[in-house]
């Protein structure tokens, strides 16, 4: 009875009374429940670590065995069996290579320095080094950041200005006309470089149009689009795609070139072949005659 009385009570407190109240009953018991598992979450672990204490320190000092001393004892290794090859390719005794191991070790470094300077690598840091101490001078990376943000706005202008009402008429013109001049050219008199060019109009009001729905990086997208589209009527990207359709339609050519010259070739031999073949044919005629006369004679 009294566990009823309290089932009763808890559904009574759960689906009975004001909102609020139901609200803030659960919310404390799921609370509960929560810390409830926490706690016997933290006491399995615990547990855990009683249990895996007497083997910890041997975990610990094989972890850092195998992750940090095991790869420096193996790089020191190597290390002196070559050096130990070295001096017996170059038949020198030890003693002498101890004795100048650190003029060898002043040489090895100076030259590894020498050769870092003079690599692609020494002059990636030099620049780097050159552009640190640049920006670095009184108020130069300021006033790099204020000139690309006057950048940025006249970018931004650029764009609601191609963005207007009005110039969409006036492009639609543009590309009839640009259209009707492609339509007059012959596919293989275009020139595509100023073809390209012609184009740029458009594809500027394109790139703007689009980087309208961009927001505050509007500018950023249209400086790169319109960058790629440079670099792509420059002829700087995608040149090795051409490139490959010109080989290709060289090969092309040669082979129709060379065809046509072996099918000349095979045509002369054909008419021999066929003269000799008729020769032949006669030259047999004529001795199978002789041969049935000369039996009719017998």
């Amino acid at each position: 009875m009294a566990t009823e009385g309290g089932t009763a009570a808890i559904q009574r407190y759960f689906s009975g009374g004001d909102n609020e109240q139901r609200t803030a009953l659960q919310f404390a018991f799921y609370n509960v429940l929560l810390f409830v598992l926490l706690g016997v979450a933290l006491c399995g672990v615990f547990a855990l670590y009683n249990m895996m204490y007497m083997f910890l320190s041997s975990m610990l000092w094989a972890f850092l065995v195998g992750t940090v001393l095991f790869p420096f004892k193996k790089k020191v290794t190597d290390t002196v069996q070559s050096w130990l090859r070295g001096l017996q390719k170059s038949n020198q005794t030890l003693a002498k290579a101890v004795v100048t191991l650190p003029f060898t070790i002043f040489k090895n470094i100076s030259e590894s320095i020498y050769n870092t300077f003079f690599s692609t690598k020494g002059a990636i840091i030099i620049a780097a080094y050159i552009a640190l101490k640049i920006l670095s001078y009184e108020r130069t990376f300021m006033y790099i950041i204020s000139w690309m943000g006057r950048i940025y706005g006249y970018l931004d202008s650029f764009i609601v200005f191609f963005a207007r009402p009005w110039v969409l008429p006036l492009i639609i013109v543009y590309f009839c006309c640009y259209a009707a001049w492609i339509y007059v050219q012959e596919p293989k008199q275009i020139n595509k470089k100023l073809a390209r060019t012609f184009s740029l109009p458009i594809w500027i009001y394109v790139i703007s149009y689009a980087s309208l729905y961009f927001g505050p990086l509007r500018a950023c997208i249209f400086g790169l689009s319109a960058a790629v589209l440079a670099l792509l009527s420059a002829g700087i990207i995608g040149s090795s795609h051409r490139h490959s359709e010109v080989k290709n339609e060289k090969n092309s050519t040669d082979n129709d070139e060379n065809s046509s010259e072996n099918s000349e070739e095979l045509a002369p031999k054909t008419e021999e072949v066929l003269v000799t073949a008729k020769q032949k044919c006669i030259s047999l005629y004529l001795i199978r005659c002789n041969f049935r006369i000369f039996s009719g004679r017998l």
